[in-house]
Order: structure tokens, then C-alpha cells, then sequence
């Protein structure tokens, strides 16, 4: 798994949370400083469309590593 950057906003820590939202999970990256959010990836079910794929089932890790990319994702790179 790929080490999480610091917040963009703030600089300070990043960490993963796993959370249940209605009846799936799900998994964001929050600042434990200024508490910015990431987008919420659900996993452990099957998405109609998912980044151009279609029919495609999420697992935890896979959501987990696409939550770490767009977190670590800045302009200048």
C-alpha cells in the first residue's frame, strides 16, 4: 500500500477510515489536523461503471488503493 501524503491544505496528518454508509462500506482519507475529506469509495459490491469498466466488482483493497491515489493526486504533478 502506498504511504499517504500529507493534507494539501494543511500539511498535517492523513489517515484512512473505514466506515459503513447505509447499508455498504466504504473507505475515505481524512486530516487528522484541519479534517478535509477525500471522496468516499464504497466497496464490497459491484459498480454498474467504475473508471471505464463496466459490471466490475470493488474489493476493500482495491477501493483502499484508489482512495490513497486520488489523495496523493496534486496539481503539480
Amino acid at each position: 500500500m502506498a504511504e499517504l501524503k500529507p493534507c494539501p491544505f494543511c500539511g498535517g496528518k492523513a489517515r484512512i477510515h473505514y466506515q459503513p454508509l447505509y447499508t455498504d462500506d466504504g473507505v475515505c482519507i481524512a486530516c487528522s489536523e484541519c479534517k478535509a475529506r477525500s471522496r468516499f469509495f464504497l466497496y464490497d459490491c459491484k459498480y454498474t461503471f467504475y473508471h471505464g469498466e463496466k459490471d466490475v466488482y470493488i474489493s476493500k483493497e482495491r477501493a483502499t488503493g484508489d482512495v490513497i491515489d486520488v489523495w496523493n493526486r496534486r496539481a503539480e504533478d
